[in-house]
């Protein structure tokens, strides 16, 4: 048990530290001022406009191939019920100051879903990280539009104010959308072309700038943690805790984890995720309570160094000893 349990710890708490090299390089260059935070909003409507839209669109198109991952609706509907559970245990977690601490019902339940989980799946699954990279795209349908409509809703609407439709839809969910529609009525994937190896070359920019993106939105952050020590210990037991528990037991009793290995995974680490970068980028644009986001968010991200190689090797040892 101790043996299965630490052929996956170690491998992943390895890949954690190595996006965790590139997170403080770009969060020290933030704190020094050699890449300020114009230019970080710059890199980040880059890479979420251009080169992420390139990367999904090239990768579904030449790699989506519907009989071989016939249950591919499962990701987009399984994201879904993963955040909207995490919403409702966070809403009862915070039911007694839920209009002041709304925002912390999204930090509980909204997951980091591929600036921190794709490049930890290129390390970890480098051999299949072609279908790896399919399940984090296929999952944004289901994804997307919880975390553009209710994550902007939570974490910065005020009393009265409304969200827009469009506010929903964002170019990587427009590529997904569009790119899965030509697949299924095509009913097979496309081969090499220069077009879509051009724009996968331009996508290839998106996995690397997305971790650095991440390394300077935490690297601007102040350090003043102990005023929301509590609070972010309430969001760790939700994000981090009951979340994972509950996302293990499904795949173990539905047989998803027996059947789809790597699905498995990929759900597992979208469960121990933290929150979306995103989250915090929506408070600064919007407005919000700034500082206590920021703080919460960077306690779950030193926390998940430690819960996401835990929650992945508990899934192997479960599946080891099955």
């Amino acid at each position: 048990m101790v043996e299965a349990f630490a052929i996956v710890f170690s491998p992943t708490f390895r890949a954690v530290l190595q996006i965790l090299v590139i997170v403080l390089a770009a969060g020290l260059l933030v704190r020094r001022k050699i890449v300020t935070e114009d230019q970080i909003k710059a890199i980040s409507a880059l890479t979420i406009n251009i080169f992420l839209p390139c990367l999904i669109f090239s990768n579904i198109l030449k790699n989506f191939a519907i009989d071989r991952i016939s249950i591919w609706p499962v990701l987009p509907l399984g994201t879904a019920v993963m955040v909207l559970f995490g919403l409702a245990i966070g809403t009862a977690v915070f039911a007694r100051d839920r209009k002041q601490k709304k925002d912390l019902i999204a930090l509980s339940a909204i997951q980091n879903g591929y600036y921190l989980i794709l490049p930890i799946g290129s390390i970890l699954f480098a051999d299949r990280f072609d279908d790896f990279k399919l399940y984090c795209f296929l999952m944004l349908p289901g994804y997307s539009p919880l975390m553009w409509g209710i994550g902007k809703y939570l974490m910065c609407v005020k009393p009265g104010e409304k969200i827009k439709l469009r506010e929903f839809i964002s170019p990587p969910l427009i590529a997904v959308i569009s790119a899965t529609v030509i697949v299924l009525v095509r009913g097979k994937t496309f081969g090499s072309s220069m077009v879509l190896d051009s724009a996968e070359m331009i996508g290839s920019a998106a996995i690397p700038l997305g971790t650095f993106i991440l390394g300077a939105m935490l690297g601007g952050i102040r350090f003043n943690l102990k005023p929301y020590i509590v609070d972010a210990l309430k969001v760790i037991s939700v994000k981090l805790t009951i979340v994972p528990v509950c996302v293990i037991a499904v795949l173990y009793f539905s047989g998803l984890g027996r059947d789809w290995p790597l699905m498995a995974s990929f759900f597992i680490l979208q469960a121990a995720s933290p929150p979306a970068t995103s989250l915090l980028i929506l408070v600064k644009h919007y407005g919000g309570n700034e500082q206590r986001a920021e703080a919460i968010a960077l306690i779950c991200y030193l926390c998940c160094i430690f819960t996401i190689p835990f929650w992945l090797a508990v899934w192997n040892t479960i599946v080891s000893h099955g």
